[in-house]
């Protein structure tokens, strides 16, 4: 089967190209070198357009860092207030047509002030700062330790109080966080390298979890929420994912057949084909090895909480993520259909009506 790569782009602008050049040749001087010189740059341009574009479209994907809170901070209500100059404006004479011209004249200074609130957030080892509510910062500070004031220096300080407060985590209690990140995934653009399957649209598989409460992810899905616990999962994340790259998720797909699986990878993008046991499935990015481990833990263990210190372990020891720079790299990105019949109406319309204009333009005389 034939599939579409990026360089054809390229192969499609030389059509118009070759064109201008037999225009050129053949027409008698209806067509200039200038104008052919422009239409082939422009016919390139249009395919190196459609090249980016296409490569940020197909590729563009995110993905789930985890981390932990390092830090709970209050800063509290205060005013700021700064001085204005004043100026008025005066007539100062007329300018050459006659209109009145003014100039500014300082008059004195008055005070401008700016409340802010009081603000309660959170910081995180991925750089996050995270407003929170009192509540949920306080309840977070009363597992690290004491608020400690902090001097607060400010710009404009008029009023409230001069110093913020901290809670820094001095117990090593665990509240995990999630931080989404974009990044390039070439092999979205190259399914069928891949084996990966078009997924119905009415398939009962899942969307990728979006992760938008960063103090508790999506990351369990179908039964799977009803046997382990969300706050353990996340705090077992939160310990992998800066060590080992790894952001670990678990579906629970009931009784759903094996075909569901492999929709599900498909759905995904997620790496190599998955090991079939009877029951559960494993796949990713990882190098041979321990995915095995990872199947002998869950068909052997119930599916729960409590299996979750086993699945660290062979992680935490056996996982490592194959080289995805060097394996995308070599990677063609597979242009979709509707992208070359929009490149080559382009052509046709944008190049046609160019030449079109060339042959009865009138810059040759």
């Amino acid at each position: 089967m034939f599939t579409l790569k990026l360089f054809h782009l390229y192969l499609i602008a030389l059509i118009p190209i070759i064109a201008g050049i037999i225009l050129f040749v053949y027409s008698k001087g209806r067509v200039t070198i200038k104008e052919w010189i422009f239409g082939s740059v422009a016919a390139i341009i249009c395919a190196g357009v459609m090249h980016i574009c296409s490569i940020a479209g197909m590729t563009s994907d995110t993905e789930t860092w985890s981390g932990f809170v390092t830090k709970a901070v209050n800063e509290p209500w205060w005013k700021a207030r700064w001085k204005e100059d004043d100026y008025v404006k005066v007539p100062s004479g007329k300018d050459s047509n006659g209109f009145t011209t003014y100039r500014k004249v300082y008059v004195g200074w008055h005070y401008e002030y700016r409340t802010h609130e009081e603000r309660w957030f959170l910081e995180t080892d991925l750089g996050q700062s995270i407003d929170v509510s009192q509540e949920f910062a306080n309840n977070v500070s009363s597992n690290f330790g004491k608020w400690v004031a902090q001097p607060w220096n400010r710009n404009h300080y008029f009023k409230g109080d001069v110093n913020k407060y901290i809670s820094v985590n001095t117990t090593k209690w665990q509240q995990p966080v999630t931080r989404l990140m974009s990044f390039e995934n070439r092999a979205k653009a190259a399914p069928s390298k891949f084996s990966f399957k078009k997924v119905p649209e009415d398939a009962p598989v899942f969307e990728y979890p979006k992760n938008r409460n960063a103090f508790a992810s999506d990351r369990l899905l179908g039964t799977a929420k009803k046997t382990f616990d969300l706050f353990e999962f996340d705090k077992m994340n939160s310990r992998l994912g800066p060590i080992k790259f790894v952001n670990v998720i678990i579906i629970g797909f009931g009784d759903q057949p094996q075909s569901i699986v492999d929709l599900q990878r498909s759905k995904w993008y997620g790496g190599k084909d998955p090991l079939r046991p009877a029951w559960v499935s494993v796949f990713g990015w990882s190098q041979e090895g321990v995915d095995q481990l990872l199947l002998a833990v869950m068909e052997s263990s119930e599916m729960s909480t409590s299996v979750l210190p086993e699945i660290e372990s062979i992680i935490s020891e056996r996982y490592t993520m194959v080289d995805w720079d060097s394996m995308t790299k070599q990677i063609d990105i597979e242009m979709p259909t509707w992208s070359w019949i929009v490149m080559i109406c382009f052509i046709l319309i944008s190049q046609g009506g160019y030449y079109f204009w060339s042959w009865y333009n009138d810059f040759r005389n």
